[in-house]
């Protein structure tokens, strides 16, 4: 597994709630307020241009066709028709435009879609991105295959194809891993946390480790031969880049795991236990409370 690949674990395992949101036409003068909500959005300019406005930065973003913004992390923003354009919330706004038809010989076109996280997985990557991402059109185009996803997108959102929503949501899957892999090459330097894990060659090729073979009973001193450092500066680094021990890191992975086949199969508590790397059900179980809240078996009910 490649350490990009950890990427793709994670959002694997964390059953990723993605759909499309709306794909409004904007006309006249308008503004759509997105209140702070659970889950992530992102925004793609079909044609036309809008303003966005985010509550973590003063200045706001033009956003001109073929460009995307992520919003991350929760919290209110705002897109609108010019800076200075008064908003309303976004359900309201989209109607009542979809009501009044308004002929405008300039309108906005954009395609709005979201993510959710469908289980409580320890995800770090998500609290270590900034509250937003922003993608020109001139900057995907470096990236082709980022660029390539994009055009897919908007190219079926205007056909009627067989098939053509569920291949846009694998799309907007798709999506999601290429603007996260944009994030980390392009903050790599600047990155903390994860993310900097993830980046960082040798504690990035340790988390692959642990992710290909969760089960495998892992020692310090395996793991920083194999990444070819020291026991004691693997453990250092490790610990200061991703916020916890090596250990602490692979039973929260473990755990996740657990939880993904406990909804996901009809495997006993026992089964799944020795699956993840735990030879003891109750130690399982403790371990599983402690993290999650509840026991396997009650996890599993709710």
């Amino acid at each position: 597994m490649k350490n990009s690949d950890v990427l793709t674990s994670f959002l694997t395992i964390g059953s990723l709630g993605s759909r499309i949101v709306s794909r409004p036409k904007l006309a006249g003068e308008w503004g759509l307020s997105f209140p702070s909500e659970d889950r992530s959005m992102f925004h793609i300019v079909r044609k036309g241009s809008c303003w966005f406005k985010h509550e973590s930065q003063q200045a706001p973003i033009k956003l001109s066709q073929g460009d995307l913004i992520f919003i991350s992390k929760v919290g209110d923003y705002e897109l609108l028709q010019s800076p200075t354009s008064k908003s309303d919330n976004y359900h309201t706004t989209i109607k009542e435009m979809e009501k009044r038809n308004i002929v405008d010989s300039d309108p906005t076109y954009l395609f709005c879609g979201s993510y959710q996280l469908q289980q409580n997985i320890n995800l770090p990557l998500f609290n270590q991105l900034p509250s937003f991402i922003y993608i020109s059109a001139e900057e995907s185009i470096k990236n082709p295959k980022l660029a390539n996803i994009i055009r897919l997108i908007i190219e079926e959102d205007m056909d009627d194809d067989i098939g053509h929503l569920i291949v846009q949501k694998r799309l907007i899957d798709i999506l999601l891993v290429y603007i996260l892999r944009y994030w980390v090459q392009q903050d790599a330097g600047n990155s903390k946390g994860w993310l900097a894990a993830i980046a960082d060659e040798k504690i990035g090729k340790s988390l692959s480790l642990l992710h290909n073979s969760p089960a495998k009973k892992w020692t310090l001193d395996e793991l920083s031969s194999l990444v070819g450092m020291s026991k004691t500066s693997f453990s250092r680094k490790f610990s200061q880049v991703v916020g916890e021990s090596p250990m602490g890191y692979l039973s929260k992975w473990r755990i996740d795991l657990a939880a993904k086949l406990l909804l996901e199969s009809d495997r006993s508590v026992a089964e799944i236990s020795m699956e993840v790397g735990y030879e003891s059900e109750y130690s399982f179980s403790r371990i599983f409370k402690s993290l999650k809240g509840l026991p396997p078996k009650k996890y599993r009910n709710s």
